[in-house]
């Protein structure tokens, strides 16, 4: 098990909070593909983006996960060592306060949470999650995301069972822990085609399947619209660093179905990946944002695709400063 060194030794221990003080909240899960450690984990908010990544040390023979502070500006606030080894699995969020970080084996049950402080990047606590609690297993699988609910902070996990547990923001200290029946957990199709890209592209520099070979990566039910799907992992995934940082790609899906990648020598450029989108009036956008990505409420909407009559559309709406992928049936013209 990964050991966050740095946390551990200069925060303070999570203060025990009467779990009566709490209520119930309802289970979420986001679909977005979790391609970390692969690619950076970023939360932001209107002032600045906190982003964790790993860096290698003097001999490169092993990597150190980091968390640094980018203002809006593009300057870099502060960088702070997280944990001397790198960090398997992660989830990020963000107050007006203090930036949070999860850490975890995807491997192994446990998760471990740290608060830094916004302005300083400051270590103010850390703690271990009770979760599920310790299990003997051979083997296993564990994600876990995390948002801020209600004014707790709220880690969701999925490994043998499901579990949600509510911490003190300000302290660390549990406000509750609810374990939940398990079920399948199943790796949203951009995650599927991400790693499937990413493995071609370690040895050639285009890669090209039909509709029907990109549902062997990961099968979808022919009544979720496959088509939509492929939309959103498109939008999801274009742009994003792949073989180990050495290409950036950029995907097309056309008409038929037939995907193809293209991938550009090394990562793009950040400033022009974060630049907003020109929208047009019929909510045409370039460049296409990232799903997830901050935005501003006047950005308005971006169409990933009219689909078909009788079908689905999509697209891209600014919602409380994020890029979120909605989708809506068209009607029938019959």
């Amino acid at each position: 098990m990964f050991c966050l060194a740095v946390v551990l030794a200069m925060g303070s221990p999570a203060m025990a909070v009467p779990v009566s003080e709490s209520k119930p909240i309802a289970w979420q899960w986001s679909e977005t593909p979790d391609l970390f450690p692969a690619v950076d984990l970023i939360a932001a908010d209107e002032k600045a983006r906190y982003v964790l990544h790993h860096v290698p040390d003097e001999r490169d023979t092993q990597h150190h996960a980091v968390l640094r502070r980018d203002n809006a500006s593009g300057a870099v606030a502060w960088s702070r060592l997280v944990a001397q080894e790198s960090v398997p699995g992660a989830a990020l969020a963000v107050d007006d306060r203090r930036v949070y970080m999860a850490a975890y084996s995807r491997i192994a049950s446990g998760c471990k949470v740290a608060a830094f402080d916004v302005a300083s990047g400051e270590p103010l606590w850390t703690t271990a999650l009770e979760g599920i609690g310790p299990i003997e297993h051979s083997k296993y699988h564990n994600r876990v995301q995390m948002r801020l609910v209600d004014g707790g902070l709220a880690l969701y996990g999925h490994e043998a069972s499901r579990f949600i547990e509510l911490l003190d923001p300000e302290t660390g200290g549990q406000l509750s822990n609810e374990r939940l029946p398990a079920t399948p957990l199943v790796r949203p199709v951009g995650e599927a085609l991400y790693h499937d890209i990413s493995r071609a592209l370690e040895q050639k520099t285009t890669y090209r399947k039909t509709a029907a070979d990109l549902l062997t990566v990961r099968p979808v039910p022919p009544e979720s619209g496959w088509r939509s799907l492929l939309v959103q992992a498109v939008g999801q995934l274009d742009g994003l660093p792949v073989a180990s940082g050495r290409y950036s790609m950029r995907l097309s899906l056309s008409d038929g179905g037939a995907l193809a990648v293209k991938a550009e020598r090394g990562p793009l450029d950040p400033a022009k990946s974060s630049t907003p989108p020109n929208v047009s009036r019929d909510g045409k956008c370039d460049p296409i944002p990232k799903e997830g990505s901050a935005c501003r409420q006047s950005d308005g909407y971006c169409i990933l695709s009219w689909g078909q009559p009788g079908g689905w559309s999509s697209a891209l709406w600014c919602t409380d400063g994020r890029w979120r992928i909605e989708e809506e049936k068209n009607l029938d013209e019959r």
